[in-house]
């Protein structure tokens, strides 16, 4: 979707375009005898030098007063979807990390219920023994263990992506050296962002979800 400012410039040209193939010419038209004096009434015949250009000039300009006149509302249709969206990302990535986090919780649990006597006792005296913790408290223990048990896989699989991308490119540009210095350079910063982006979504969520303490 185009900018407003955009619109109304594709729009400023049109108009001037079809100004610029116009031709208008005033003519006059008589009134039957005696009536108003002779006096005639004046109207304006609108001409253009290329009539099927004109057609096409005055499609796109409806067109575009049409884009401007629910610009507002289109741009917050667009405003109401992309935040839908977010939102959705946002609770799907506290599901995963509440989720990992419950089960990192759960095995420390069964591991040490799965203890003998005297592996108990052990654990008990290293002061190790799991304590019993409600849902915050397993998100402030185990949270970002259970951000890098999401992150870790799709990581490694960016790099793994990257590495083929750079390989790619070393077999295209086998004898274009400077082209292959720019290729490399512009995947990497690709896929660095792309690994950056993903860690700082999951600590924002892990960060909204250690700090409301309501959960």
């Amino acid at each position: 979707m185009k900018e407003l400012n955009e619109l109304k410039r594709d729009l400023a040209n049109y108009e001037r375009e079809l100004a610029s193939i116009t031709k208008e010419i005033k003519k006059d038209t008589p009134f039957p005898l005696h009536a108003l004096d002779g006096h005639s009434e004046s109207y304006i015949v609108t001409s253009y030098t290329d009539e099927s250009k004109a057609k096409y000039l005055k499609g796109q300009i409806n067109y575009l007063k049409e884009q401007i006149d629910s610009y507002s509302h289109d741009a917050e249709t667009i405003r109401r979807v992309q935040a839908r969206k977010e939102q959705e990302d946002q609770e799907w990535r506290e599901t995963q990390i509440t989720h990992n986090a419950n089960v990192l919780y759960e095995e420390k649990i069964e591991a040490y219920m799965a203890m003998n006597f005297w592996g108990k006792a052990k654990t008990l005296f290293a002061g190790k023994k799991p304590k019993k913790l409600n849902q915050q408290e397993i998100i402030q223990k185990y949270g970002s263990e259970a951000v890098e048990q999401v992150i870790g896989p799709a990581r490694e699989r960016l790099i793994i992506e990257r590495d083929a991308q750079i390989e790619r490119a070393k077999k295209d540009f086998i004898n274009e050296p400077k082209q292959l210095e720019y290729a490399i350079k512009a995947i990497n910063q690709y896929y660095e962002t792309k690994i950056t982006q993903g860690q700082v979504q999951y600590n924002k969520t892990l960060d909204n979800l250690q700090g409301d303490r309501s959960r």
